[in-house]
């Protein structure tokens, strides 16, 4: 999922939502699926899981989500584990 206005990403390979609102609301019905499912790796897949739906939850744009610090960290961690277009 990810917040495309403008239309970058990939629509094969990207589900893109044009607001803020849909994209989050699309996030944190993937998360608590996944969560009362328990379909995740681990304890520590979990814990991110839950740190992602209580960011999400608090945020209602873009902008309040980017300036949290634990967002932030967040993207850090898995800037090493995402793909990247050649």
């Amino acid at each position: 999922m990810v917040f495309d206005p403008q239309g970058h990403y990939d629509g094969e390979h990207y589900d893109r939502y044009a607001t803020f609102a849909q994209a989050r609301d699309a996030a944190l019905s993937s998360i608590e699926i996944m969560l009362d499912e328990a379909d995740y790796d681990g304890d520590d897949h979990r814990d991110e899981l839950e740190r992602m739906q209580g960011l999400l939850e608090a945020a209602e744009t873009f902008e309040d989500l980017a300036s949290q610090p634990s967002h932030r960290r967040l993207l850090d961690r898995q800037a090493g584990v995402r793909p990247v277009a050649a």
